[in-house]
C-alpha cells in the first residue's frame, strides 16, 4: 500500500527546546542573589528579633526580599 501511513506516528517533543548560555547566566545570577539576600537575613535576623521577638525568620526574610526588589526596580528605572 504505497503512500498510505501506518497507524504509528511520532510524538511531539514535551521538553523545551535547549536554553541559551545567556538564560543559564541569568539563572545563576538570580541563585546568587538569593543566596546573598538569605544570608543577609540570617546575619540581621538575631538583633531584629531581640526587637521584635515575635518576628518570624521567615518573615523577615521576606521582608528584605521585598525591600531589595523595590530598591533594584527603582534603580533600573532611574537608569
Amino acid at each position: 500500500m504505497a503512500g498510505k501511513r501506518s497507524g504509528r506516528r511520532m510524538k511531539n517533543s514535551k521538553r523545551r527546546p535547549s536554553t541559551s548560555g545567556l538564560g543559564r547566566a541569568a539563572r545563576e545570577c538570580s541563585a546568587q542573589d538569593e543566596i546573598k539576600g538569605f544570608l543577609s537575613a540570617l546575619v540581621s535576623y538575631p538583633e531584629r528579633f531581640a526587637q521584635e521577638p515575635d518576628l518570624s525568620f521567615e518573615k523577615h526574610l521576606f521582608q528584605l526580599v521585598a525591600a531589595s526588589r523595590i530598591a533594584s526596580s527603582e534603580q533600573r528605572r532611574r537608569g
